[in-house]
């Protein structure tokens, strides 16, 4: 009797203590400002050039066309997505160059769109390359891409930042045969096109 008793105890301090953890967990904190956008993104290019010896490929980086100059976001999350995509995709790929572009363009409704495009040419199949970054991505949601670690974990951060952002992802094999990871930010723009 006083073993059952116990156990019942035991069972339901961990229940207790299982629901505190539980409600502890809460949605990034991710804070919008005002932040010039050509700063930001030349920033976080410079940071992806610096890191090109560490990553191990040949990348080129380039921010295409006009961009507001000032627009309202969350401007540090957007610096850790594109260096995190990155230092990520190369080794996760096993690719041998990463051609990384940044640009903006107009939605419909007259507020700017980021747009980050990271092409991946690779020895191997493009096929079982978007196919493996589609299934880690698809995991990024789950804790079984936290098994994973290193470049993985890296990627699958930068998919649910991207999203959290309120991003569009997407995955695709290019006409060149390369894989491409594109992502689009809505951002609002605080003055027009330069």
């Amino acid at each position: 009797v006083e073993v059952v008793s116990a156990l019942e105890g035991w069972t339901k301090g961990r229940t207790d203590a299982m629901d505190r953890v539980e409600s502890r967990v809460e949605p990034p904190d991710i804070h919008h400002s005002e932040f010039n956008c050509t700063e930001v993104i030349e920033c976080a290019l410079a940071t992806v050039r610096e890191d090109t010896d560490q990553i191990g490929a040949k990348i080129q980086v380039a921010l295409v066309g006009p961009v507001p100059e000032r627009a309202h976001g969350s401007p540090r999350h957007i610096h850790q997505l594109i260096t995190l995509l990155a230092a990520s995709l190369p080794e996760v790929g096993h690719a041998e160059n990463l051609e990384v572009q940044v640009s903006c363009k107009t939605m419909q409704n007259g507020s700017p769109e980021l747009l980050l495009s990271l092409l991946l040419s690779s020895s191997g199949s493009e096929e079982n390359l978007r196919l493996r970054l589609t299934s880690l991505t698809e995991a990024s949601a789950t804790l079984r891409i936290v098994r994973c670690g290193g470049p993985e974990l890296a990627l699958a951060s930068a998919w649910q930042l991207a999203l959290a952002l309120g991003g569009s992802p997407s995955i695709e094999i290019t006409k060149d045969r390369q894989v491409r990871v594109a992502i689009s930010l809505p951002l609002q723009a605080t003055s027009s096109l330069c």
